[in-house]
């Protein structure tokens, strides 16, 4: 810790850490030294944090989900079973095209200061602010959200909406603006046929009297993240780790090595997410197109066999 922390943060001594604890006194004085490099890292995010659209993108989706609620109670069977369900994924495709339509027209682009390190680290992209900006508003509505209805709490969507949440406050440095944009963004493609898969598994009676429907959209949804949020998405971590493993090695500048280790930190665990949730995305594949009784094990050995014959 002593060789970690004080190079994040000029005002911060030497002396940080467990063993520097030797003396009653200790304790408080660095906590106050974490509060005051808290406070010099905000001081260099907050102007860029807009918070004034913070507040209104908040507070319009709380509007929002609060009107749709009243209307799907008055609508029809069975959605007005489930008002406050319905509202909610509602709600979210608001941010969610936005992102998706934001990010996708951003990453199509091709730009110079995309190609260098420094340019991935610490060009502003005016695209990757508005991303960070969003999903500081966006994973704050969610995160009160996944506390208060029951349909949409649990661990690992808690710990996704604060980690993203997390992400886009200190990516406006700016940091990162050239993962933001697809880390933040792009992916955000996957959400628009799981709000719909969502609103059908929602309603046992709905995939029954459109079977077609939905079996479309979970294909689409399982080809969407198989693609973005499994092989592209592992695809631009190694080029993120490289990026932020060559400042660390070669002793490059870095603004803050807390913000860098929070930057991977979150992409370890957000990666973990879509790994875990993308195996389940597979075995559900495998279940529905597998013939009845053929165990994937033995398909597996059947193919090995038939190459280790040739």
């Amino acid at each position: 810790w002593s060789e970690l922390i004080p190079p994040c943060f000029p005002n911060m001594g030497r002396n940080v850490g467990i063993l520097a604890l030797e003396d009653d006194g200790a304790l408080l004085r660095h906590a106050r030294n974490l509060a005051a490099a808290a406070g010099e890292l905000h001081q260099t995010i907050l102007p860029h944090i807009d918070v004034d659209f913070y507040w209104k993108f908040v507070a319009g989706m709380a509007v929002g989900f609060l009107l749709l609620t009243m209307l799907v109670k008055m609508g029809p069977a069975p959605f007005n079973e489930r008002p406050t369900f319905v509202a909610y994924n509602l709600t979210t495709l608001v941010p969610v095209t936005i992102l998706t339509v934001v990010s996708m027209n951003a990453w199509l682009k091709t730009h110079s200061w995309q190609e260098t390190a420094e340019g991935r680290l610490y060009h502003w992209d005016e695209e990757a602010a508005l991303v960070c900006r969003i999903h500081l508003a966006y994973q704050t509505f969610t995160l009160v959200c996944a506390f208060l209805l029951a349909d949409f709490r649990s661990l690992s969507m808690i710990g996704h909406h604060f980690s993203t949440a997390l992400l886009g406050y200190v990516c406006l440095h700016p940091f990162v603006h050239g993962y933001i944009v697809f880390f933040g963004g792009v992916i955000e493609i996957t959400n628009l046929p799981l709000t719909v898969m969502d609103i059908f598994k929602g309603f046992k009676q709905l995939p029954k009297a459109f079977p077609t429907t939905y079996l479309a959209t979970r294909l689409c949804f399982a080809f969407t993240f198989i693609l973005f949020r499994m092989a592209i998405w592992l695809y631009m971590c190694t080029r993120l780790w490289a990026d932020c493993i060559s400042r660390l090695a070669t002793g490059g500048y870095i603004h803050s090595k807390a913000s860098m280790f929070i930057v991977l930190g979150g992409n370890l665990f957000l990666t973990g997410l879509q790994l875990y949730w993308g195996s389940l995305i597979i075995k559900g594949l495998v279940k529905k197109f597998l013939p009845k009784g053929l165990k994937p094990s033995l398909l597996v050995r059947g193919l090995i066999g038939k190459m280790q014959v040739q």
